[in-house]
């Protein structure tokens, strides 16, 4: 889709609906933040400045089982919003 991108503004952090622990990982000395088994949801607060009605965003994301076995990651892909219009 060719055209102008809305203009987004982060408003805050992703808040999480489960609980979340840290996950620290020498071997690749880093740390990842760890979300229990099962659904969760993710928000992140933004403001759209052009009233679209859609916006595409890249995600990136991992999932692993708590014996220690984890999927390949999905990374960027590219997953369509509908925004609500205000009113």
């Amino acid at each position: 889709m060719l055209g102008l991108l809305p203009t987004v503004r982060l408003l805050g952090p992703p808040v999480a609906d489960q609980p979340t622990r840290l996950d620290p990982v020498p071997l690749l000395d880093a740390t990842f933040l760890i979300y229990p088994d099962g659904l969760v949801t993710l928000r992140v607060p933004i403001a759209v400045e052009d009233g679209a009605a859609q916006l595409t965003v890249q995600v990136t994301d991992m999932a692993c089982s708590t014996q220690g076995y984890c999927m390949p990651p999905v990374e960027q892909k590219a997953v369509v919003l509908e925004l609500a219009q205000p009113g």
